[in-house]
């Protein structure tokens, strides 16, 4: 049976911290800013890693932690992609992989609604005015 991923402390924050567990105070902050592709990614891949760049970059949602990350998902999206010329379809463990790592990314709707950007600061505001409002 697969165990849940643990939510981040910026999301626990949001919800009010419903669990009442201690939050981890110490929790790593990645470097912002967008990763660079590696020089040697080229087609598909590169396409895409650059296609997520644009649609990702201002959030902040993706760091310089993210890159090996990032490039698998560019990697079985190019093979995705040169299967579907072909008429073919990706594995389903491919399949998954790649889904699975785009949702991580927040290029799916719903991993996209899992996802919380900005300052853990403008986050409380936003909380606090929305409840006094």
């Amino acid at each position: 049976m697969a165990s849940t991923r643990p939510e981040p402390t910026a999301l626990k924050l949001l919800k009010g911290n419903p669990g009442k567990r201690p939050l981890n105070q110490r929790e790593p902050k990645p470097k912002e800013g967008f990763p660079s592709p590696p020089r040697w990614l080229n087609g598909a891949a590169r396409t895409e890693w650059f296609r997520v760049k644009d649609a990702m970059e201002e959030t902040g949602a993706i760091t310089k932690a993210d890159r090996a990350m990032l490039l698998a998902y560019c990697l079985y999206y190019a093979k995705f992609e040169e299967r579907a010329k072909l008429g073919e379809t990706l594995s389903p463990p491919d399949m998954l992989r790649m889904q699975s790592l785009a949702a991580e990314f927040g290029l799916t709707p719903s991993g996209r609604s899992r996802i919380v950007v900005g300052k853990k600061d403008d986050a409380n505001r936003d909380e606090k005015k929305a409840f006094f409002s």
